[in-house]
């Protein structure tokens, strides 16, 4: 393998990813380290030290893609 792209999530900010009080939202950047508040936030973290680690020892170019949530643009809710 030559190169390699983990798509995680920025669940795995968890309780470091706050919005000011003043702020709809907060921002993440690569400045904030990640605190997960689940199992899932955990072990997408641990994933991303496994490629962190064969970046280093192996060698192998990869990406870490922290994706949010996805929403088509006019996303609707049906009510029943």
């Amino acid at each position: 393998m030559k190169a390699s792209i983990f798509t995680s999530t920025t669940s795995a900010f968890g309780d470091a990813n706050r919005a000011d009080m003043d702020q709809p939202v907060g921002w993440s950047t690569e400045d904030i380290l990640p605190v997960p508040k689940n199992i899932y936030g955990v072990t997408k973290v641990a994933a991303e030290n496994l490629y962190q680690q064969f970046h280093r020892n192996q060698k192998l170019r990869c990406l870490i893609f922290r994706a949010s949530r996805f929403f088509h643009e006019k996303m609707t809710i049906e009510k029943n």
